[in-house]
């Protein structure tokens, strides 16, 4: 899902202080001719609200079919776009956007593999009142100038709800305590009313942190691209350069998400929307910051009969080796919806982006998983138990209310 549909924390309706995600007309943001809101009539709506919280209430009391454990509610606060990592102590830290009280994040934590979790903490910002979106956590595997190896660090995008005038930033918040407490590291700005979303962070072989992250500020020659910036100390930001930026206008690349394989090859996914209708291509890295011809749109990641997945892409690489790709929506090679859309992950079992790929069931089943800011969308997955168990967060739709859920599920 791109930026000119609905941003994550610009759901179909308004938000309001308690909670309940509303929207002005006037926040939207399209990627088509028309809104979710819009495509469908009024009595669609009234059906999809009830069918969702019926679906949800099964989910909750039986569990899903080919799990390890019933899927589990997070939170009965609605909250979007979740993010995980397992640190170097063991604990699994989540963080995600909430809304209840005003926009921030919502740090959780599992001392127990990703059976349970428990808030942990809470980043706020006054200027997280003007757009927060699609943020990330990752930790530094190594010492960064004067961060030490482990520093937690989580990005974000900043402002877009600013008007036409507005000025969106990503900015850069750090922990030296494993997630307790946070504080302010560094930003980047946008030069005009153009956005920059959904950052990705990851460090390459020269050392740098390298930030990926989407960008619409010069749109009369792309209507957006992937680009990626470099610090040697996570302050100052040098070397920004394309990575995806199509020879097509149309084209929209974005929401990159980075593993490192077993050996060493950086592995990228990302959505390319516009002409190619969202679908998920890859593209690698020896280097982790060279990632070949940013003219070049890459590689689609498809099975043998065609179907594929759009929107929202999320990958991660097995401890054992192999890898695995998620998508909001399954799709047949003839671009409609395919049996298994929501509850499925595509894995690579030799681990080679090329493939091929077979399917596994999803942790996290959204049956009827659509183009909407919320179910199945963007759904972290994260590698346990020596690769046998993945753990996977997916938002579900419960009335007019984001959820959070997350279960661990086998990777065969």
């Amino acid at each position: 899902m791109d930026p000119l549909r609905l941003r994550h924390d610009q759901p179909p309706r308004s938000a309001r202080p308690g909670g309940r995600l509303v929207t002005p007309m006037r926040q939207l943001r399209r990627r088509r001719a028309a809104a979710p809101s819009d495509r469908y009539g009024e009595s669609r709506m009234i059906l999809a609200k009830y069918v969702g919280m019926v679906v949800a209430a099964l989910v909750a009391l039986s569990g899903s079919i080919g799990t390890t454990q019933t899927q589990t509610r997070l939170t009965t606060d609605p909250s979007m776009y979740a993010r995980a990592r397992q640190l170097a102590n063991g604990e699994i830290l989540a963080a995600m956007t909430g809304f209840a009280g005003g926009k921030h994040i919502d740090v959780y934590v599992s001392a127990d593999a990703g059976v349970t979790f428990r808030p942990l903490s809470r980043i706020t910002d006054p200027d997280f009142g003007t757009g927060l979106c699609c943020g990330t956590i990752f930790q530094l595997p190594r010492a960064i100038g004067k961060l030490p190896a482990g520093t937690l660090l989580w990005s974000g995008s900043i402002g877009q709800d600013g008007g036409i005038d507005r000025r969106m930033t990503i900015k850069i918040y750090m922990s030296a305590d494993d997630g307790r407490t946070w504080r302010f590291l560094s930003a980047i700005a946008s030069l005009n009313a153009g956005g920059l979303w959904e950052p990705e962070l990851s460090v390459a072989e020269d050392g740098a942190l390298v930030m990926m992250y989407s960008d619409e500020t010069n749109r009369s020659i792309w209507d957006q691209k992937l680009v990626a910036t470099r610090s040697y100390d996570g302050a100052r930001w040098q070397d920004t350069k394309d990575l995806v930026a199509s020879t097509v206008r149309a084209d929209r690349p974005g929401m990159a998400v980075v593993s490192r394989l077993a050996r060493g090859t950086r592995f990228m996914t990302y959505e390319l929307c516009g002409p190619a209708a969202c679908a998920t291509f890859l593209k690698t890295s020896n280097d982790g910051w060279n990632w070949g011809n940013a003219t070049q749109a890459g590689t689609a990641i498809r099975l043998p009969d065609g179907r594929h997945f759009v929107h929202a892409p999320y990958n991660t690489v097995l401890s054992s080796g192999p890898l695995l790709v998620v998508g909001q929506m399954l799709m047949k090679a003839d671009g409609t919806v395919a049996a298994g859309n929501g509850t499925t992950i595509f894995k690579s079992a030799s681990g080679n982006p090329a493939g091929p790929w077979t399917t596994i069931a999803a942790p996290v089943g959204v049956p009827g998983a659509r183009d909407h800011p919320c179910p199945n969308y963007s759904s972290p997955l994260l590698s346990l138990a020596e690769g046998a168990t993945v753990l996977e967060f997916s938002g579900r739709l419960e009335g007019d209310k984001c959820v959070m859920y997350f279960n661990r599920g086998p990777t065969r």
